[in-house]
């Protein structure tokens, strides 16, 4: 008899959902239920052509027609020795941490940036079920790593004819 803990378990019905997305995107199923979302996908340009991200499985308004595979995009920056003694003197007086927020900022936009970049280099033009992960912020640097699906995508005949 096997026994399942609660993490293994919630990993195995997320793993379930994220296969059901990405089955009923191959299928076009997914595209009438996201279209009822309001959430506009981020838009990246790369040599002149546009890249499109959405944390969901699918765009809405447009349907999948070739998935790509795996892509993702990572970026680390360093603080200088001045900026950790500053952001050391900040942490005195209180109030927010401004270098640390556009230390953070920086990172997050370069890896999403570079993400866009590992897509259009497979022939995508988006990118699905995009996620961030972070170490967080370490004594010295900051790293940031996105990814998600590449996709060929198409505006669907619904949101055409409107």
């Amino acid at each position: 008899m096997r026994i399942f803990s609660a993490s293994s378990i919630t990993r195995r019905e997320s793993r379930n959902k994220w296969l059901a997305a990405a089955e009923a995107a191959a299928r076009g199923t997914v595209e009438r239920e996201t279209q009822k979302s309001n959430a506009e996908p981020k838009r990246y340009l790369v040599d002149g052509m546009e890249i499109l991200m959405s944390t969901s499985p699918a765009v809405p308004g447009h349907g999948i027609v070739q998935f790509k595979g795996l892509v993702e995009g990572t970026a680390v920056r360093g603080r200088s020795v001045l900026e950790i003694w500053r952001q050391q003197l900040q942490q005195q007086l209180g109030g927010e941490q401004q270098l640390l927020h556009d230390l953070l900022q920086e990172t997050r936009t370069s890896a999403l940036q570079r993400l866009a970049e590992a897509a259009a280099a497979v022939g995508a033009n988006a990118v699905v079920s995009v996620r961030l992960v972070t170490s967080g912020l370490q004594r010295m640097h900051v790293e940031y790593t996105a990814y998600g699906t590449a996709v060929r995508i198409a505006k669907s005949a619904a949101a055409s004819s409107n």
